[in-house]
This record gives structure tokens, C-alpha cells and sequence, in this order.
């Protein structure tokens, strides 16, 4: 089998598990497969080899998301703060706009499940070993939700400045 024609059939199974994918956003639907097409485009030009691994491993991660999976979030600000108290030895900006992030969280869910569908996601940046991983394991024992890791290293490998798929940029 030509190289081809193993990454058209590689397309068609990852249109297919996005196809299959239920509970899925229908804008991130719609995105995958505006990345699908592109694949495609690329890859009857035959310059597709870059680009394809990386898309392809973000439409795998993405459709093994169990999006219909819900849960109960327990939204206690002061059982939160006692945990990461007890987790957490200092850090307390870090602990504090956890806290601001939880708040929102309970606006959001006494306005309605709309709300809460769009709310913000948590962010952690910094070095290795400076507890980004710890107080994310805390924030989701104390929403009593199930920790997963899922690293995004492969997003960032890339091009140019201007791609979302770049590495942070680097002066000499």
C-alpha cells in the first residue's frame, strides 16, 4: 500500500471517530473536520507529513474525551480552602485565584446549565516542580471530580510565531 493511501484511509477513520463521537460541541465538531479537510488538501499536494501527526493526535485526544460524562461538582469555598491549606504550604495568590475561579464557578451554576457549559477553564504555567500538578489534584478532590492528566506537549510542537501549534519563542 502507497503512503498515500494510507494516510487517506488514516483520514477516513478520523473522520469516522468524529462522526462517532457523541456528546461533542458542535463548533469543535465542525473544527475537526475544517482540520480533516485540510489533511486532505495537503495531502493530495503530498505536503501533509508535519502538519498530520500533529492534528491527527489532537482529533484522537479529542474524541476520546467522554464528552456525555457528567458530574456533580461539590462547590464548598471554605472546604476548598482548608484543603489546599492542608496540601499547599504557602502559595497563597495561587490558592486565592483558585478560590475566585470556584466563586465563578457557583455564579455560573445558579444562573443555569448554559452557564456552565461556557465557563473558564484553569490554567497552570510554570517551572517543573513548583506544584502545578499537586494543586490541580486538589482542586479536583475538592470538586470531587476524577483527576486526568493530559499532557499538551504535542500541541506545541510547530512552525512560525503566528501557528497555535508553535514552541514559546526563544531570544538569543
Amino acid at each position: 500500500m502507497a503512503i498515500e493511501e494510507f494516510v487517506f484511509e488514516e483520514l477516513k477513520a478520523l473522520s469516522k471517530r468524529v462522526e462517532e463521537t457523541d456528546g461533542m460541541p458542535d463548533d469543535l465538531k465542525d473544527r475537526c473536520f475544517k482540520m480533516l479537510q485540510r489533511l486532505e488538501r495537503m495531502a493530495k499536494l503530498g505536503h501533509y507529513a508535519t502538519e498530520f501527526d500533529t492534528l491527527s493526535r489532537y482529533i484522537e485526544i479529542v474524541t476520546t474525551i467522554p464528552w456525555k460524562k457528567k458530574t456533580v461538582d461539590t462547590l464548598d469555598l471554605k472546604h476548598t480552602r482548608e484543603l489546599l491549606d492542608k496540601t499547599h504550604y504557602g502559595m497563597d495568590y495561587v490558592k486565592d485565584r483558585v478560590l475566585e475561579y470556584l466563586a465563578t464557578l457557583v455564579l455560573l451554576y445558579k444562573r443555569g446549565k448554559d452557564a456552565i457549559a461556557r465557563s473558564p477553564i484553569v490554567l497552570f504555567v510554570g517551572l517543573q516542580g513548583v506544584g502545578k500538578t499537586t494543586m490541580a489534584m486538589s482542586m479536583a478532590k475538592a470538586l470531587d471530580r476524577e483527576f486526568i492528566r493530559i499532557s499538551g506537549e504535542f500541541i506545541l510542537s510547530g512552525r512560525g510565531s503566528s501557528s497555535p501549534f508553535c514552541f514559546p519563542c526563544h531570544s538569543l
